[in-house]
């Protein structure tokens, strides 16, 4: 997705054409700021929704050493690169190997303006941390986050239209949570479990026994831990149950892409 301006305007072709673009748009948008007079008051953050568009080829991005790309699962689908400016807030060229989630930039500006009081105090979960700790170098600038639930499908509910029932081998792909990572005590580095993977042709597969990868070690996923490795059944009881941890701290709603498949919700019928 190219402005006709920019288009042939890089040596990486479609994709680099539209970080051109990008670079452009963003370089414009803090001129307006500095412009303002606000950019020492301003906190900006750039990042993805979403790994490399794979069926796009090379137009689509890279995911460099992580596997596959959007859609997915795998390293390559949920992992992205983030920045964030604050002059006089944020040290230059600084660099943090901490894991966050963009649900995190929600939590973190709540925090940062002294929001707190203002959150509905009726018991719902928040997602997202803050990230105050990693983005000014304080405390030690660790993630609050002890592990990432990744999903690739909604909840299994009544209007999710699962097409297994729950004695099918498939039935895990209906619960929406496929993957999960975690650091696990006495053990060095992440851990993470797939339960069910999807390919960059979109096919899905369940993982029986599921893939394990020590993810510091492997983050490319190319080594599954083998299932009759003695440490494999100590993780994965871990891992396991902080999957049901994580499922069970969700408050099922009605799905709302499904709802935009019906007629009467249409904008342009």
């Amino acid at each position: 997705f190219t402005n006709t301006k920019f288009c042939n305007s890089s040596i990486r072709g479609r994709f680099g054409d539209a970080v051109q673009e990008v670079d452009n748009v963003i370089g414009s948008i803090y001129a307006a700021v500095e412009k303002a007079g606000v950019a020492d008051n301003t906190l900006s953050f750039f990042t993805a929704d979403n790994g490399p568009w794979l069926q796009k080829n090379l137009a689509g991005g890279s995911a460099g050493l992580f596997a596959y790309g959007k859609f997915t699962t795998w390293e390559g689908g949920m992992r992205q690169p983030a920045f964030a400016h604050w002059p006089g807030k944020i040290a230059p060229a600084t660099r943090s190997q901490e894991l966050v989630s963009t649900m995190d930039i929600f939590m973190t500006m709540i925090n940062i303006s002294g929001a707190m009081q203002y959150l509905p105090n009726d018991g719902r979960i928040y997602d997202g941390k803050d990230m105050s700790d990693i983005i000014f170098n304080e405390n030690g600038g660790k993630s609050k986050h002890e592990c990432y639930p990744m999903y690739g499908g909604a909840i299994n509910d009544t209007y999710s239209n699962c097409p297994y029932n729950s004695s099918d081998p498939k039935y895990p792909v209906c619960s929406g949570l496929w993957a999960i990572r975690c650091p696990i005590a006495n053990y060095s580095g992440h851990y993470k479990a797939h339960w069910v993977t999807r390919n960059t042709g979109g096919q899905i597969a369940v993982q029986n026994p599921p893939l394990l990868y020590n993810i510091d070690w492997d983050p490319s996923e190319l080594h599954p831990i083998k299932n009759t490795n003695k440490n494999y059944d100590i993780i994965m009881a871990v891992l396991s149950q902080k999957r049901q941890e994580a499922l069970a701290s969700v408050k099922v709603v009605v799905n709302q892409m499904l709802l935009g498949q019906k007629s009467e919700y249409e904008i342009c019928g």
